[in-house]
């Protein structure tokens, strides 16, 4: 398998029935999409590097043994397909935050059924795989949304507009602390260290891997 594909933490059945109607719901847009060619044999970081980004929209897609497949997605917001094993999308270059996975990013990882989810920032690029450790933090996740959904989204909206921030991220952020992970604790200390990619690991069960950016040869 090329290295820019991901193995299934468990067998395809068990996969699809932890995700049941999310696991392969068909992406209605996928017709929309541009590609680019992978070269034979490209290194993993190669083909990251053909990821498009721009300084201020996102760009999000999926990729293939062969291609990379992208669509222009708005200024905060793009949405990676629902039904694919490797998925990925970019942030804004000229954001403050384009190198930090934001709330609604990580609980997308967990949410939704892509294996390996990447997310291309100004200056790294972040790649987060499932393993079979993270199945059983994925079941939490969906028992807490079977209980508090409802009040959750009502409760992200409300926080969305006092915050000026998206609704996504709103329920992220609560999904994500039931889990045991304080996205606005973890997330503030920006070092060099990087103390938020061992938290992900240890909280929320995500292989995590972070590579600079480098441009496409």
């Amino acid at each position: 398998m090329p290295s820019h594909m991901v193995d299934l933490p468990c067998s395809r059945r068990e996969y699809k029935a932890l995700y049941e109607s999310v696991a392969y719901i068909t992406d209605s847009c996928e017709t929309h999409y541009s590609r680019i060619r992978i070269p034979d044999k490209a290194a993993e970081r190669d083909v990251y590097a053909l990821l498009p980004w721009a300084p201020d929209c996102e760009y999000a897609g999926y990729i293939t043994r062969h291609y990379v497949y992208f669509r222009k997605g708005g200024p905060n917001a793009s949405s990676p397909p629902l039904n694919r094993d490797v998925t990925w999308h970019s942030h804004p270059r000229k954001s403050r935050e384009a190198d930090l996975p934001s709330s609604g990013d990580l609980f997308a990882c967990l949410k939704w059924a892509p294996i390996r989810s990447i997310v291309v920032g100004s200056e790294n690029i972040w790649v987060f795989d499932k393993t079979r450790h993270t199945l059983p933090v994925v079941r939490q996740m969906q028992e807490w949304e079977s209980e508090h959904q409802i009040d959750s989204i009502y409760n992200a909206i409300d926080k969305a507009e006092k915050h000026k921030d998206s609704v996504t991220n709103a329920y992220g952020y609560a999904a994500l602390k039931a889990l045991g992970f304080d996205y606005r604790s973890f997330m503030g200390r920006i070092d060099p260290r990087y103390h938020w990619v061992e938290e992900v690991r240890l909280r929320l069960k995500l292989r995590v891997r972070g590579m600079p950016v480098r441009p496409a040869a």
